[in-house]
């Protein structure tokens, strides 16, 4: 697996163009500020699905591959899972990765911590100037654990190399994963720091395939969800229960995993099944929505997002790729100014509805560009209105691009709205979630200060 800059995760480069750019040292750190609801929506999500639809998942999650192929044996450690961090900027993120481990063995049962080695797998920060000429994704995972230097030097020994399966992906890796890799750029911001720290630590465990069908989960291609959900705990404690071991096939997955879960999630034996995954039928898709990210040119990159969405609201019409294909287009129309953006956030709007319903994130997140573009055309008061509507559930899924993107719009509207207080609180706040979003030194937090 490895993340990357698609779906939503352009959502804050559409409406902020300056945290996208480039740099040659780390960003300064700030604390998170403080809001009693923080990341209380997560685990989002539930999983009151039949089990026999989880269990196709699971096996779907840990033997297919992104490409369509499929490796033989189900993979995971089979020793306690011990995490070292390392290179320029690791200690400033300690203390998070902490934190979410933490938060992993407590709802998944999986023996895992950060602290002394020897290490199974490592966290490595990496030169930025380095890591970016070689891949278009914000972070890597890679097998062995080679020196930055000793990985560059010949990276397809470590199974790595552009538009192929990382090694948790590999049919060639043999069985169990004893030790891996993740590459972080240190350049890069520190809310896709910790992003990538979320998501690749959470996928290094075993379920290593993304499935953009699927909602409420970070094994969702789209990066909508930062956070793993309720199903993302669930895959994983399936995955580290004594009954399943390394070396299983699919059948034999099956066959554990449901007995697994008939025992761990009761609300699953007489429930409906989850949404219908068209893997094999959106292959094509789900690669042309990978390229857009490498397009330089945006009038292109739209172009072929507008090809796409036609394509997958004509296979798949009210579906999970419905919703992401059309918000690709509003957000690439946000980018390129593009006349009919107004219709288009619309439409991603009622086709986002239609799959996931209102309270769903991926809709706030459409909210936020609405507002932004609200705001861009001198409709200050309609921009407060959306954001001061959408802001508790920025808060409450731990969108920390999101909520600082709102704060600065909110704060620009009241602004321009003649508001005396908005060099008050509004300030501040915009200031601090700027701070632990982009950095404590990036532009925007520079330009928030006095």
């Amino acid at each position: 697996m490895t993340r990357r800059l698609s779906g939503w995760g352009l959502l804050v480069c559409a409406a902020l163009l300056a945290a996208c750019a480039g740099r040659t040292e780390p960003y300064r750190t700030a604390e998170r500020p403080t809001e009693p609801t923080y990341a209380s929506a997560v685990p989002s999500g539930g999983t009151a699905y039949s089990n026999e639809s989880l269990a196709d998942l699971f096996v779907q999650l840990t033997h297919g591959l992104e490409n369509g192929t499929s490796r033989p044996a189900l993979q995971r450690f089979e020793r306690p899972v011990r995490i070292g961090l390392t290179g320029d900027g690791a200690q400033d993120y300690r203390a998070f990765t902490d934190t979410f481990v933490g938060q992993i063995a407590r709802e998944s049962n999986v023996d895992i911590a950060t602290g002394p080695g020897p290490h199974n797998l490592i966290v490595r920060f990496v030169p930025g100037e380095e890591f970016t000429p070689n891949t278009n994704s914000q972070c890597i995972v890679v097998s062995g654990q080679p020196e930055w230097a000793e990985f560059l030097r010949a990276p397809d020994r470590y199974g790595f190399g552009l538009d192929v399966p990382l090694p948790i992906n590999d049919p060639k890796v043999i069985h169990a994963q004893t030790k891996l890799s993740i590459f972080i750029p240190d350049t890069a911001l520190p809310h896709q720091i910790r992003e990538c720290l979320i998501e690749e630590i959470t996928q290094a465990l075993g379920p290593g395939n993304d499935l953009f069908g699927l909602g409420s989960t970070i094994f969702n291609d789209d990066n909508a969800h930062t956070w793993p959900t309720a199903i993302d705990f669930l895959m994983l404690r399936v995955l580290y229960d004594p009954r399943l071991v390394s070396g299983l096939d699919r059948t034999n997955t099956h066959a554990l995993a449901l007995a697994v879960l008939d025992e761990v999630n009761p609300v699953g034996r007489d429930a409906a099944p989850l949404p219908p995954i068209f893997q094999q039928k959106f292959l094509p898709w789900r690669n042309g929505v990978h390229d857009l990210v490498a397009l330089n040119d945006t009038d292109l990159a739209l172009s072929k997002a507008r090809e796409l969405a036609r394509r997958a609201h004509q296979l798949a019409p009210e579906s999970a790729y419905d919703c992401t294909s059309a918000s690709q287009v509003a957000i690439l129309a946000s980018t390129a100014e593009s006349s009919d953006l107004e219709e288009m956030l619309d439409l991603a709007l009622a086709r986002c509805q239609s799959a996931f319903g209102e309270g769903d994130i991926r809709i706030q997140s459409l909210r936020l560009l609405r507002a932004v573009n609200y705001n861009e055309g001198g409709r200050h008061r309609q921009a407060k209105d959306e954001i001061e509507a959408i802001l508790p559930s920025l808060i409450a899924h731990g969108r920390d691009d999101e909520i600082a993107t709102a704060k600065i719009i909110r704060l620009s509207a009241a602004y321009n709205l003649g508001d005396p207080n908005w060099d008050g609180d509004l300030l501040k706040e915009a200031e601090v979630w700027s701070a632990y979003a982009y950095g404590d030194d990036h532009q925007w937090t520079q330009r928030l200060r006095p």
